[in-house]
């Protein structure tokens, strides 16, 4: 390579010769891993960079040593405290609603400059796409999923922002017609689903609403299809309508679809 080869002219001009240099630079090894081990895990939340500070060497001997000592940076944050209590009795909630009643909702949106994040090209050449600036609108979806029988029921489109006007509409006449009696919504604790008049319209269409806990997006399924949902929304959403793009980015992921 080019970068190669002026390595090489540096290395002649300097020496008078291609040869490769002998390496004289020793590169420092931990031998006591027990030792390191011990200091390591006594400082959980310490980087890399800050153990290289602290022994003197450079990350690539830190990180070494730590696959050496058998250790692995990571972390699982705690529910926060009282949060246990608040899951526990979401829970025991839930369990008295029968599976296939349980539906989730919520409401992610695509802004007008999110385009497809790939396209095919020729190998060895790149694919360009240009992007706004700045965003000037957002279609958003508010749709009511039923993990069992993985059902997308009564999806909504409309142009804007998520909030309880555009919520009280779709709690009023979408979900009604497909939802069978004695089903229960879940929804997380965004303002707008706790607006008096969301409540209102649940309580008149006899829709009980259970508030997930704080903390807690893996007790919502709703969260695993939202990311390929947006995408396929972006891909399609030039040549078909907006609604007709949910159901095709939704079966895209291999779901059935009910509406």
């Amino acid at each position: 390579s080019p970068r190669t080869i002026s390595r090489w002219l540096r290395r002649y001009r300097a020496t008078g010769s291609y040869a490769r240099l002998p390496n004289t630079h020793r590169r420092l090894v931990i031998q006591d891993l027990d030792s390191f081990r011990e200091k390591a895990l006594s400082r959980p939340d310490q980087t890399q960079s800050g153990l290289a500070e602290f022994y003197g060497a450079s990350r690539s001997v830190i990180h070494h040593a730590l696959g050496r000592a058998g250790i692995s940076y990571k972390k699982n944050l705690l529910v926060p405290e009282g949060g246990q209590e608040a899951r526990g009795a979401f829970l025991s909630a839930l369990r008295k609603i029968p599976e296939e009643q349980r539906l989730y909702t919520d409401g992610p949106g695509v802004d007008d400059n999110e385009e497809a994040d790939c396209g095919y090209a020729p190998k060895g050449q790149g694919r360009f796409g240009e992007r706004k600036s700045r965003k000037t609108a957002r279609t958003t979806l508010i749709p009511a999923y039923r993990p069992h029988g993985k059902a997308l029921e009564a999806p909504f489109t409309f142009e804007g922002y998520t909030g309880a006007e555009a919520f009280r509409p779709w709690a009023e006449r979408r979900p009604a017609p497909e939802w069978r009696e004695g089903a229960a919504l879940v929804l997380d604790k965004a303002g707008f689903h706790k607006a008096r008049a969301v409540q209102q319209a649940l309580r008149e269409n006899s829709i009980p609403a259970l508030f997930l806990p704080a903390y807690s997006p893996d007790l919502d399924p709703i969260e695993k299809i939202r990311a390929p949902l947006k995408r396929n929304i972006r891909r399609h959403k030039e040549s078909m309508s907006q609604e007709r793009a949910t159901q095709h980015g939704f079966q895209k992921k291999g779901q059935p679809i009910e509406a």
